[in-house]
């Protein structure tokens, strides 16, 4: 048996399917230089390879895309590992430094309170840091107090610079104390994403100052 009747019986079997008919077209016409079984194959295995190529192409872009992936995630695995290191150091460089430290979001509510200015600021009032977080000056201070600590956090957005001022806190008399307070903008890339603030001594209490 030939080639152009097997493959025109493997054609016939493929029930008049896409490569089925494709054979069948191929072997079953007579052109009318008689053209060789060589031929025909020749021009069936050509066919097959236009039509593979967009395949091809398209198993290239993807293993490209899936090389450049794992490119990145290299970088960005990279990227992790370096932050997290940083704010290891930044969290234990806080725990460590023995002043009363806070940080607040954009929004001015308080995220984060260290154990000294708990003891120094919430503690005579007979609160502790679940009162305070998540909840801005407005919404924890009264009156004044909650103006002055809002009006400095917003210079330091809008400047986008440290700024030294006088805060006012109350002790356990609820007497009112004040202290040398240093405020600073929280950076990530070149915009604001909130502010911290430690309190460098008490001003009616000499022998704390540094």
């Amino acid at each position: 048996m030939d080639i152009p009747t097997i493959l025109g019986l493997v054609g016939t079997l493929l029930g008049g399917g896409a490569l089925g008919a494709v054979i069948t077209s191929y072997f079953n016409s007579k052109s009318e230089d008689k053209k060789t079984d060589v031929d025909a194959t020749d021009r069936l295995v050509s066919h097959w390879e236009k039509m593979l190529a967009p395949l091809r192409e398209r198993v290239t872009f993807l293993e490209a895309a899936l090389e450049q992936e794992r490119e990145d995630n290299a970088d960005y695995r990279a990227e992790v590992s370096s932050l997290r290191n940083k704010l290891m150091i930044f969290e234990g460089s806080q725990l460590d430094l023995p002043l009363p430290m806070w940080l607040k979001n954009r929004k001015g509510r308080m995220i984060w309170m260290n154990k000294q200015a708990q003891e120094l600021v919430l503690e005579p009032l007979g609160l502790d840091i679940e009162d305070y977080l998540g909840k801005t000056d407005v919404d924890f201070w009264e009156g004044e107090f909650a103006k002055q600590f809002a009006k400095t956090d917003n210079k330091v957005i809008r400047t986008k610079k440290p700024l030294e001022v006088i805060h006012s806190f109350l002790d356990v008399n609820r007497e009112e104390i004040k202290a040398m307070v240093l405020k600073y903008p929280r950076m990530q890339n070149n915009d604001v994403i909130g502010v911290g603030g430690l309190i460098k001594y008490i001003i009616d209490d000499e022998r704390t100052k540094t």
